[in-house]
């Protein structure tokens, strides 16, 4: 809880407390504060003096809603809080939930004294008052000698907010009676939040969002990122509005997919459902709005967060209330995966538990977790998988959905610290879609298309504002402007607060030599990095530090999940044999000048001069470029050869093409090589592709890119020597 939010309200029904919510409003006790439309006095203990306010909802006093919202007047005597509280409500029948309060009893007042407040603590046990819908508060200082007068220690304290770790849980009512003043009568958040005008009060008054109640016993393992909090607090930069938990955008699309997801909600019992597909295709956006939506009708929605044990997730089988738990990233998170089914089958199965996957792939990984256990077995059996296709494939609605994404865009933007200096409204009316919107097959991608947006309209406050209707500009040059909008910001940023010059990297690495944990500290409070296992950050912290056999400075040790570099025609030796196990897959963006290339590539191991080998070929008719995202994985693209998509002369496009599978040991001094070639001269292997009954002769000239923007690169899967 916090001091500043604690509050004493007098009305005509005599003293008590309260709390500030949010904006101005003041959550007090109703049989306090009298009915609607009553005018009452609150002020902060210990404070300056007092503010006159108005009560614009009420419950029924005495009654399971015994509590009151109050709006302060604008007063100097006031200070209202910067952000509106979030709500909770304990989600087992577990006893013993911790819980305090803090308002100005009785107990606690001294004659010709300033009014005092009193903090108190204790517990919350779900299963006393269920029947009357009050929880009772266990109080651990109780009113002991307090004269039996037949008032209470807690008068005065009607009115105080309950809070449960960081949630506001409930409102205290009375001092419950033959308790010994041991304990209080609570009204809990959830029957408040069931009353849509107190719901309408809060949202219009500044009360923030109502209607999603944070389940208390399971915040330990709750992603921060997706937490309540954390997507009603302003955004820190231009592209914090793309997170999929702000919802910006306007939501659209989806609506036959939200409704098959509304019915299996419906169906009661677990159920488990695997949305898959690339990044920016609006899975994560998707499961925001089910969970929007379910958080209203009473369910508890958590996303876990990627370091939570599975012993912790394992805990959501004593769930009492229905629950959505969305794993994002799933098939990166194997044993977490594990745990929530072996929490799903423990589950007493009385309320609804869904269990919502979100991946890239629907490939090898969700088989094996399938197969993983019997448990596994029979709860997945009827697991429904569905791949997302392209949000915007719909060409000729693309321009009305960029329209769209810019004015919702712009309405937000003046909340960015730093940006309410620039009429954006009117800007994103001047704005015009890029002429490749119909034509890129790119700008399909929901994020993409939202992410032109914004550069667009960040793109208007600069002095020569970049063109988005370039007829060369493709995905990649909309994300290099918008990360040049961020880096400019963030400059502009540090000079404000006098942290000029701004840290280079080289400064950065050094912060970062051997502090491996502090380093990864840091990562798992980035909200591009808090949801990536361990070993991927460290891959991060191991790109930034500098390499102990670099021998420049300047060298950039890329991380192998990030877009590397063009490869050397051959690497350097090792000093020891390592071994490559399985295949390694080349990603070659290219630029033809005919409509149709063959590309061959394959490793040569380059023994010292003049002998080579060469373990493993491969081939891919360009034009077959498609990918099964079903069933394709990092290291092993999947082609259908179901579709044909001509090249056209001077586009870029990225073939990832599977090798073989070879295994081989290198000998120390030997160098691995990547051939690439257009045609079958040189091919090491006695396949050839000229059969006249499915080839065309082509002629021109293919370039493959290697660097800036378009880099080429080889995955190689290395077992490293046992002493390494």
């Amino acid at each position: 809880m916090e001091q500043l939010r604690v509050a004493a309200v007098t009305g005509p029904r005599g003293p008590g407390s309260g709390y500030a919510v949010g904006g101005r409003l003041v959550l007090a006790s109703a049989h306090v504060s009298g009915p609607a439309g009553t005018r009452v006095k609150v002020f902060h203990p210990g404070g300056t003096g007092s503010a006159d306010g108005t009560v614009v909802w009420a419950g029924s006093p005495g009654g399971r809603d015994d509590a009151a919202l109050v709006l302060v007047d604008d007063s100097s005597r006031w200070r209202p809080p910067t952000a509106p509280v979030v709500w909770g409500r304990p989600d087992t029948k577990r006893p013993g939930t911790e819980c305090e309060t803090w308002g100005v009893p009785d107990e606690a007042q001294r004659k010709a004294r300033s009014v005092e407040a009193a903090q108190l603590r204790g517990e919350v046990n779900p299963g006393s008052g269920f029947v009357g819908n009050q929880y009772v508060m266990d109080v651990r200082t109780s009113g002991a000698g307090w004269p039996g007068d037949g008032t209470s220690p807690w008068g005065g304290l009607s009115g105080a907010a309950v809070f449960c770790d960081r949630y506001l849980t409930g409102v205290v009512a009375s001092d419950r009676a033959n308790s010994g003043h041991g304990r209080l009568n609570v009204v809990p958040s959830y029957v408040l939040h069931h009353d849509p005008d107190f719901r309408t009060a809060l949202a219009e008054h500044g009360g923030g969002p109502a209607g999603g109640l944070v389940a208390v016993e399971f915040q330990d393992v709750a992603d921060p990122i997706d937490s309540p909090a954390a997507i009603r607090r302003s955004p820190v930069t231009p592209a914090a509005l793309l997170e999929a938990g702000r919802q910006v955008v306007p939501f659209h699309g989806r609506a036959a997919l939200l409704a098959e997801l509304e019915a299996w909600r419906d169906q009661g019992g677990f159920g488990a459902w695997l949305l898959h597909g690339p990044g920016g295709q609006g899975k994560t956006c998707l499961a925001h709005r089910l969970g929007r939506e379910l958080s209203a009708l009473g369910w508890t929605v958590l996303w876990p967060r990627a370091d939570a044990r599975p012993d912790q997730l394992l805990e959501v089988r004593r769930a009492a209330k229905p629950l959505l738990v969305v794993l994002d990233y799933a098939e990166t998170r194997p044993e977490q995966f594990g745990a929530l089914v072996d929490a799903a089958a423990e589950h007493a199965g009385t309320s609804p538990f869904k269990l919502l996957l979100l991946a890239r792939t629907a490939g090898d990984w969700w088989q094996q977790a399938r197969a993983g256990s019997r448990q596994a077995e029979e709860l997945l059996a009827t697991a429904r998988t569905r791949r997302l296709p392209p949000l915007e494939d719909d060409p000729d609605r693309r321009a009305d959905h960029y329209h769209d994404a810019a004015r919702a865009l712009a309405e937000v933007l003046p909340t960015v610290p730093g940006l309410n200096g620039h009429n954006w409204t009117a800007a994103a009316t001047t704005l015009t879609p890029p002429r490749q919107l119909p034509r890129d097959a790119a700008y399909g991608n929901a994020l993409t298309l939202h992410m032109t947006a914004l550069a667009d309209l960040l793109d208007t406050a600069q002095a020569a504002p970049a063109s988005s209707g370039n007829e060369d500009e493709d995905v990649q040059d909309v994300e290099d402007r918008l990360l040049r909008h961020e880096d400019r910001y963030w400059q502009g940023t540090a000079t404000t607060h006098g942290l000029t010059p701004v840290l280079g990297m080289n400064t950065l690495r050094t912060a970062l030599t051997g502090a491996a944990e502090n380093a990864d500290l840091l990562w798992r409070r980035l909200p591009a990095l808090a949801d990536q296992p361990r070993d991927r950050r460290d891959q991060v912290t191991a790109w930034l530090a500098p390499s102990p056999t670099s021998a420049s400075a300047t060298t950039r040790p890329w991380p192998r999940t990030s877009s590397p570099p063009a490869p050397a025609p051959t690497t350097p030796p090792p000093s020891s044999p390592p071994s490559t196990p399985s295949p390694p897959t080349p990603t070659l963006p290219s630029t033809p000048s005919t409509r149709s290339t063959v590309c061959s590539p394959w490793p040569a191991n380059a023994s010292p001069p003049p002998r080579s080998a060469s373990p493993a070929p491969r081939w891919l008719r360009v034009s077959h470029r498609e990918l099964d995202g079903t069933r394709s994985q990092p290291y092993r693209p999947v082609h259908p050869h179901d579709t044909r998509s001509p090249l056209q002369a001077g586009a870029v496009v990225e073939a990832a093409v599977e090798i073989l599978p070879t295994s081989r040991v290198f000998a120390a001094g030997h160098r691995l090589g990547l051939v690439i070639q257009a045609a079958d001269r040189g091919d090491p292997t006695r396949f050839r592709h000229d059969d006249p009954a499915d080839r065309t002769h082509s002629t021109g000239t293919n370039t493959v890119h290697t660097g800036g923007r378009h880099p080429s690169y080889l995955l190689v899967p290395v077992i490293p020597p046992k002493d390494s």
